[in-house]
Order: C-alpha cells, then structure tokens, then sequence
C-alpha cells in the first residue's frame, strides 16, 4: 500500500510535469524562455523521482539521493528560476540588465557542492521513519536548502516589482491616451 501512496505523490505529479513541459518546448522550442521554463519542469520531475526514490529505497541510500539527486536538482531549479525571472524582465521592461546578470543564479549550484561536500555531511542518522514517510533532520542542510529557495524567492520579488511598476506605468499612460 505505501508504495500506491508513494506514487500517487511522486510520479504521478512527475508525469503531469513532463506533459506540461513538453507542450511547452513544442508550442515554441526557439525561445530562451521556453527553454528555461522546459528544464525548470525537467528539473523538477528530477527532484519528485528522487524523493520517490528515497522512500522505497533503503536508509543507507537516503544521504546520497538526497544530497545528490534532490539537492542539485532543487539548486539547479532555483538557479533556472533566477535566470528565467531576468530574461522576462529584459524582454518586458525597458531597463538594461548586464548579460551575465542572469548566470549570477548559477553560483548555487557551485555553492550546494562546496557545502555539501566540505561543510554539511548527511549520514543514515540523520533520516528518521514517521509512519510511511521517511524525513531528514539535519538541521544545516535544511537550512540550506531551504535557504537557496528563500533567496531565489526574495530575489524574485524585487524584479516582478520592478515588472509590475513599469506596467502600471504603461497602463495608465494608454489610458490616457
């Protein structure tokens, strides 16, 4: 029966986002946008099959397909968001961005290896089992990891700020017109 469960929440989801994703590169696979958006999904269904695979795995799996499979896929995703929030600021704003600009959100994933190779070390003992569910518990990768969503988050507010003011501007001024 956990395992219906565990599919029910993973994979299923997994499929949902890979026919989403391919609609998108095949509605337009020219545009940058398309493409970060594709890999964004890709990365994703990365993350969910990990998780699928750290529950029916065994415990002395868990560390590696977290930090490995997980972790990377989670920074990588974040790292595509950063990039993805400055290419459609460019394209709708009339500001200039500096072109490596974008790429600055790809320091994450350099950071989660220094970190998770050198500073956080993920063993057996820091997976416990509540019921079906298998969760981690060491307090500095979640911190981390947590930590790499809330920045990509709060740096993603302040351009749609940025987007959302210009269009207001452009609203008004075509309305008063």
């Amino acid at each position: 029966l956990p395992i219906y469960i565990y599919m029910l929440t993973y994979i299923l989801p997994t499929f949902l986002l890979i026919t989403l994703a391919t609609y998108v590169i095949l509605h337009n696979n020219r545009a940058v946008e398309n493409r970060l958006i594709f890999v964004l999904l890709m990365m994703f269904c990365v993350t969910l099959v990990g998780e699928f695979l750290r529950h029916v795995s065994p415990f002395s799996f868990n560390p590696r397909i977290v930090v490995y499979v997980v972790g990377f896929s989670t920074s990588i995703a974040m790292a595509i968001v950063f990039h993805l929030q400055f290419i459609l600021l460019k394209q709708h704003c009339p500001i200039t961005i500096h072109p490596l600009v974008p790429f600055l959100g790809y320091l994450f994933i350099s950071l989660h290896a220094i970190i998770t190779l050198f500073f956080v070390k993920l063993s057996v003992a820091d997976f416990y089992q509540s019921g079906i569910w298998t969760y981690r518990e060491n307090m500095l990768y979640n911190l981390w990891l947590y930590g790499i969503v809330g920045v990509t988050s709060i740096t993603s507010f302040f351009p749609c700020c940025i987007q959302a003011r210009y269009f207001k501007k452009r609203c008004s001024s075509l309305e008063s017109n």
